[in-house]
């Protein structure tokens, strides 16, 4: 497979940003992880954009896998407000809203189900 130099770029900073924001485990698998740092909401909030801004083609799309990811890897409630914070400073706009727009309404209440079975802190 080849890749053009602008997509292989994107490909790398797009591998950087998921190994970016992935907190650090303390000691075995399983047990607590790093404290979170304004690092991590940063790239969280870089890839939910990412993941919205999917093109296919001519075609806009939503990369829903990648967009799960990021659900699936911020590990409480209070992370998830952090990271609408920092999508707000870095987009001026409202991630919440960006999401409806993205999956619509009747499948925005199952991604937010991600979010509030986790733990509140």
């Amino acid at each position: 497979i080849h890749i053009a130099g602008g997509e292989a770029m994107m490909y790398y900073n797009e591998m950087l940003a998921i190994i970016n924001a992935k907190p650090d485990r303390i000691g075995k698998k399983g047990e607590q992880l790093q404290p979170l740092t304004s690092q991590n909401y940063t790239e969280w909030a870089k890839r939910l954009k990412s993941a919205f801004d999917k093109e296919y083609g001519p075609f806009p799309g939503t990369d829903e896998e990648a967009a799960k990811a990021v659900f699936d890897e911020i590990p409480t409630q209070a992370a998830f407000i952090e990271v609408g914070k920092e999508y707000a400073k870095l987009y001026k706009r409202n991630m919440l809203d960006d999401l409806k727009d993205e999956v619509g309404f009747l499948d925005y209440s199952d991604w937010m189900k991600i979010i509030t079975s986790k733990p509140q802190n």
